[in-house]
C-alpha cells in the first residue's frame, strides 16, 4: 500500500473529490446541499448589509434589506443591488441626521 493510496480516500471523502486514475488529476463533485447553504448565508449577509445601508440611503430600510437579500439568490445581482446602494445619495430625514 502506497502512502498516496491510504489518503486517497481520506480525500474523496472529506472534500468530495475523486482522483482520475490515468491523468492524476482531481475530480471536484459540487454538492447541491453546499451551494444552497452557501446562497442563503450569502442572501443572509447582503440583505443584514443592505438593511444598515438602507438605513442611511432610502426611506425604507427593511424593505431595502428584504430586497437585497431576494436578489442575492442569484449573488451577481445582490453584488450589484448593494453598489447600487452605496453610490445612492444619502436621505436628509431632517434634525434626526444631525445627531447620528
Amino acid at each position: 500500500m502506497f502512502v498516496n493510496d491510504r489518503f486517497a480516500n481520506f480525500g474523496r471523502d472529506i472534500l468530495g473529490c475523486i482522483m482520475h486514475k490515468k491523468t492524476g488529476r482531481v475530480l471536484m463533485n459540487l454538492n447541491a446541499t453546499v451551494v444552497g447553504q452557501v446562497i442563503v448565508i450569502f442572501a443572509l449577509v447582503v440583505g443584514v448589509a443592505s438593511y444598515f445601508l438602507g438605513r442611511r440611503k432610502t426611506q425604507s430600510p427593511i424593505l431595502a434589506g428584504v430586497l437585497g437579500a431576494v436578489l442575492s439568490i442569484v449573488p451577481l445581482f445582490g453584488l450589484i443591488y448593494l453598489v447600487v446602494l452605496m453610490l445612492k445619495s444619502d436621505v436628509n430625514l431632517g434634525a434626526s441626521t444631525a445627531n447620528r
